[in-house]
């Protein structure tokens, strides 16, 4: 059996000792595309029987509303399998694990992973359908389908094999769903059809972080320089950097006046690493303020949130931090204890993370404000999702929760999913609530709002090992499932 890390900490270099004889050192040689070893990572991370699957998910984007017209057209196609999931276990096989690893070779370490193949020209796909190739959508098409079973796709399209960041939400702004990937591309919500692409652009792992109508992430394509792109165009708009002795910025998250960033500082010592955090406001490019952070504190596993007053952030130290966003002051910082404890969420007054049990802190002081335990052994997944004021949680063969963010109490709890995989992000729309799982043998869950009745599970019958997300807009859900992606009635 594996060794266990210390303290259950699922770090890069640890999974790549587990695969590698030689180490990083062997691993920076034999590099893989960004997709593949972000899965693997996250396989290991469950194989190796850590605390949980390696932190993951978003938290759902609030979007513009697109008005739907019964007279929109998508591309049709002969109707997918809608296979049902099984109720199978989510727990993967270490031997499929291990053989994965054999074949590759070798995980790639960390954040600081390249894109190391071919990527392949950016022509278009042909399989998608030509101009004709449209049919006239109707009221049947969002009609509630017989219980137990799920709605037909309204449109479904695929990328190139190993070009999209698997563990990356999608972000749907305005009648536009944008994927995270090599090349960083945008899809038509309502007729699933390419608007733009643009190659060499967002690099492995980049997640999008949506201010001002600009898209922040990080790009290898610019050294130094962190940029904000038109989503519209997916051409850059907005360019700036934190200095010659700042390296790698990271954007980790914004609010109306200013994007976040974390960076490495350059020192003469290479063993050395530290970071900083960072503002910078949208308006003028500038750097508001510059704070240094925790000793040993990495880059790439910084998640963080802002309620346009404080900047809240989790580390792979185990902290949980608030700052104040006008001028960066630490307010407070404590540590957390949990590798599960991740994606920190504002809600009013309070910071809520998850972990063996859901926990709110009193967002100017830090003291606990409420705590709800998972009742299994296993804690609440992360992240949590928080629609309005109600928390969305599943425990892995624990159920699926509801939450009052306020009070900390119970509002249900369904247990429908039994040993299935159980979703690890949520995503409201009308009076159900969707659920995305990790493991290809999920996929969607559709469940009753009020109670947490199971009404339906939508699956592509695909066996891959990139795993699923859902966001939605007006009546439909924005579906991927490894290079794969569809259009649901939202019913």
């Amino acid at each position: 059996m594996p060794r266990q890390e210390p303290r259950g900490t699922a770090r890069p270099e640890f999974l790549v000792s587990e695969l590698a004889p030689g180490g990083i050192e062997t691993a920076l040689h034999n590099w893989l595309p960004g997709p593949v070893a972000s899965t693997i990572a996250r396989h290991a991370a469950a194989v190796l029987d850590l605390d949980s699957p390696l932190r993951m998910g978003e938290e759902p984007l609030r979007t513009p509303t697109v008005l739907d017209q019964a007279t929109a057209t998508a591309p049709s196609r002969k109707p997918l399998a809608q296979t049902p999931s099984s109720p199978v276990s989510s727990a993967p096989s270490r031997r499929r694990f291990l053989a994965l690893g054999a074949g590759a070779g070798v995980l790639a370490a960390g954040g600081a992973v390249a894109w190391a193949v071919t990527r392949g020209s950016d022509a278009e796909d042909k399989s998608r359908p030509s101009k004709d190739d449209t049919k006239v959508l109707s009221e049947a098409d969002f009609t509630t389908p017989p219980a137990g079973t799920s709605p037909k796709a309204l449109w479904d399209e695929r990328a190139k094999p190993l070009s999209l960041n698997y563990g990356v939400r999608p972000m749907v702004i305005g009648n536009l769903m944008v994927i995270s990937g090599d090349p960083l591309i945008a899809h038509d919500v309502v007729t699933g059809q390419r608007k733009w692409a643009e190659p060499n652009v967002a690099g492995p792992g980049a997640e999008l972080i949506l201010s001002n109508n600009l898209l922040f992430f990080r790009s290898p394509k610019y050294d130094g320089d962190f940029i904000g792109i038109d989503p519209a165009t997916g051409k850059e708009a907005w360019r700036s950097r934190l200095g010659g002795k700042y390296d790698q910025p990271w954007p980790v998250a914004a609010d109306d006046k200013r994007v976040y960033v974390i960076a490495n500082v350059l020192t003469e010592d290479p063993t050395k690493t530290p970071t900083v955090i960072a503002a910078v406001d949208i308006k003028s490019r500038e750097v508001v303020w510059r704070k240094p952070r925790s000793e040993g504190s990495g880059v790439w596993e910084v998640q963080a949130t802002s309620d346009g007053r404080h900047v809240v952030y989790t580390d792979d130290l185990y902290n949980l931090t608030v700052r104040r966003a006008s001028d960066g002051e630490q307010l407070w910082t404590k540590p957390v204890g949990d590798n599960t404890a991740w994606r920190p969420m504002v809600h009013r007054d309070k910071v809520i993370i998850s972990g063996a049990s859901i926990r709110a802190f009193d967002l100017k002081k830090g003291h606990q404000r409420w705590a709800l335990p998972s009742e299994h052994k296993n804690p609440f997944n992360s992240p949590l999702t928080l629609v309005g004021s109600t928390i969305y949680a599943s425990v892995q063969n624990g159920g699926v929760w509801a939450v009052d963010a306020g009070r900390g109490k119970k509002l249900w709890k369904a247990d429908d999913l039994g040993q299935r995989p159980a979703p690890m992000e949520f995503v409201r729309a009308g009076d159900s609530v969707y659920g995305a799982t990790f493991f290809d043998s999920g996929g969607i869950y559709a469940f009753d709002a009020e109670n947490g009745k199971l009404r339906w599970t939508f699956n592509d019958g695909v066996h891959d090992d990139g795993e699923w997300h859902v966001t939605s807009v007006g009546r439909r859900l924005l579906v991927t499932h490894s290079d794969r992606f569809y259009g649901l009635p939202a019913v």
